[in-house]
């Protein structure tokens, strides 16, 4: 169950109503949520911040979670995508918060490489594929390569 009392104005009542809902949420809301703030962070540090995400459950199970390109263009500069959560692995007690991370991670993954596997589908030129490699890569250098190089 949540209780949802967040438009309290007094800064101290809305503290308090953040820990109730918390406190009242049941597991499964907890992954649901956990799942999409680790969407949301992981769509940001790869800069995919030009797509508009839906994170919905998926009605069948048998994978984690997939991602579906709604619009089918991916050359489109805005984009829309869902993330589907599968209620099977979320609802498992035996599904740790590290496994429902690492399920985030790999959609924003397929997200993030989608164009190439577009590419590939529709016989796209192999210029527009190196492109977007090195679109890839350029990213991975401000990101992963800035957080190895200062370890």
């Amino acid at each position: 169950m949540i209780v949802n009392v967040l438009k309290v104005e007094k800064k101290s009542k809305l503290i308090f109503a953040l820990y109730v809902e918390i406190k009242l949420m049941n597991n499964v809301d907890k992954k649901i949520k956990f799942f999409t703030e680790r969407v949301l962070i992981y769509q940001k540090y790869f800069g995919l911040l030009s797509y508009e995400i839906d994170i919905l459950p998926q009605i069948k199970d048998g994978t984690n979670a997939s991602t579906l390109f709604n619009d089918g263009d991916l050359g489109k500069a805005s984009r829309r995508v869902t993330i589907a959560y599968s209620l099977g692995f979320i609802n498992d007690e035996k599904t740790t918060l590290d496994e429902i991370d690492k399920s985030a991670f790999h959609e924003i993954c397929e997200l993030f490489l989608g164009k190439i596997r577009f590419f590939a589908e529709y016989g796209i030129s192999p210029v527009l594929v190196d492109n977007e490699i090195h679109s890839i890569i350029r990213t991975l250098e401000n990101t992963l390569f800035l957080e190895i190089k200062n370890k």
